[in-house]
């Protein structure tokens, strides 16, 4: 069976579906539109699951669905395109591109190289640290992946690192983890944050801007952080018949002469950057929204010339920013059909298992999302999945729902497969990695990956205590 007709096999299995729920008597409880609502919701599930259609044009569907059989009104099912999601996604696409086009992230990679001794722990260090500092500044982890995880192939090969080498797996591994990977640590760092601020309700989302979602992930980021240089550090590091210490500072400071002092464009984005992220911090002191402090920062640099009107047309990845705010409306609509109180009113008994250990639910959440992260390439269903049945489990309990959100995503982010992870491929293809180093060399870190971050989540669990969150 070919392809096209596997996937319009795949949107007949859907519609069907979805048409059962239009057709049967509602549930005890449920009304009409809410059984319309659980029909078209499985549908685009089922869908995003098969990749029987491009992810922007599936939601774009199943808001129209939404629209069209009156499952509330259309100005309610598109309304999250005017909401603050939709307008930080864009402005933070912008400020990405700017930044990058300057080529300040190349410098700032070098100096931090610079900075640190040249035997292998410091090699290590550096490329966290740089990975760390671009993570909050490019929302796309596959734009990340080709702007900064090439700087670190390219210095495994000036410094003699062979193919395949422990070595060169651990450098690329310290750069990608923590530009990519680890960018749902902040709001501004990754498309899946915005995802999740979606399946939060209006007061939620002002509860977590920039400066409390990054409080709230910062122990499990430094716990993360700690395990992961210890790991990489010892685990790759040379042996005795590869290149000891290469000359990571010799190699910085050759770069640098290369490219010269700081140009124009870079002093302008140091500046811009540098209000932007002060103003993210320190949203409840001024009273700006992130995303009227980010949309200011675009403007400048419209204005300053880093950022072009062909940029906006070009570089914004607007597929994904449609998706993005569908994902928010489709989500939101839940609880206009009364639907997360029909669950949580049905998962009542596993309320009970649980009953007041919240230590129970994030251990249920970590696993599930591991396991679904084994068999579903999409990030958004194991989001989707995992908002349906523990949020309202969580509220029921007095848990906030952005700890079952923030524990699955920061475990769903593992690359153990090649087929669920996307950014992986992108990031050795985009530094032309083929030549030296291979999807399976990195497999191994994967499943440590996932036991650090479930140590992180475990860790952070009291000082979300401290934070009021449960």
């Amino acid at each position: 069976m070919s392809m096209n007709k596997k996937k319009g096999m795949i949107l007949i299995i859907a519609i069907a579906i979805a048409a059962i729920f239009f057709m049967i008597s509602p549930f005890k409880g449920l009304e009409a539109p809410a059984m319309r609502y659980m029909g078209i919701f499985i549908g685009m599930i089922i869908i995003l699951i098969a990749n029987a259609l491009p992810d922007a044009v599936t939601i774009i569907l199943a808001l129209t669905a939404l629209t069209v059989f009156r499952v509330d009104t259309q100005a309610a099912i598109w309304s999250s395109f005017g909401g603050t999601v939709v307008w930080l996604m864009i402005p933070a696409f912008a400020i990405g591109t700017a930044v990058a086009k300057t080529g300040l992230l190349s410098r700032m990679a070098l100096w931090i190289l610079k900075a640190f001794p040249s035997k292998y722990g410091g090699q290590i260090l550096a490329q966290m640290i740089s990975g760390i500092i671009m993570s909050p500044l490019i929302p796309s982890q596959n734009a990340k992946a080709t702007i900064v995880t090439p700087y670190a192939l390219s210095m495994c090969r000036e410094l003699g690192y062979k193919k395949s080498s422990k070595p060169a797996v651990g450098i690329f591994l310290a750069m990608y983890t923590t530009a990519v990977t680890l960018g749902v640590c902040f709001l501004s760092g990754s498309i899946n944050s915005f995802v999740i601020q979606g399946f939060l309700t209006d007061a939620q989302k002002a509860q977590f801007g920039w400066g409390n979602w990054f409080l709230g992930a910062l122990p499990s980021l430094v716990v993360i952080l700690v395990l992961l240089y210890l790991y990489l550090s010892r685990a790759y590091q040379p042996g005795k018949d590869e290149i000891s210490f290469s000359d990571s500072q010799e190699y910085a400071r050759k770069r640098l002469a290369e490219i010269g002092p700081l140009s124009k464009d870079e002093k302008v984005a140091i500046v811009v950057l540098a209000f932007t992220l002060i103003g993210w911090m320190t949203t409840k002191i001024h009273g700006l929204d992130a995303s009227m402090v980010a949309m200011l920062a675009m403007i400048a640099f419209f204005v300053l010339g880093q950022f072009t009107m062909t940029d906006f047309q070009s570089k914004i990845p607007w597929s994904a920013v449609v998706f993005v705010g569908g994902i928010n409306a489709v989500a939101g609509i839940l609880s206009a059909v009364g639907l997360n109180k029909w669950i949580a009113l049905n998962l009542q008994p596993l309320t009970n298992l649980f009953t007041t250990n919240v230590i129970l639910v994030i251990i249920a959440v970590c696993v599930l999302a591991f396991l679904m992260r084994m068999a579903i390439l999409s990030f958004v269903v194991v989001t989707a999945v995992v908002a349906t049945i523990f949020t309202p489990i969580c509220v029921a309990m007095g848990i906030s729902p952005w700890i079952p959100l923030y524990a699955q995503i920061i475990i769903a982010m593992n690359w153990s497969l090649s087929f669920t992870n996307s950014q992986m491929i992108t990031a050795l293809a985009a530094g032309g990695g083929s030549d030296l180093l291979e999807y399976r060399d990195t497999q191994k870190a994967s499943y440590v990956y996932s036991a650090i971050a479930f140590a992180g989540i475990l860790v952070s669990i009291p000082f979300w205590k401290m934070m009021g969150l449960w």
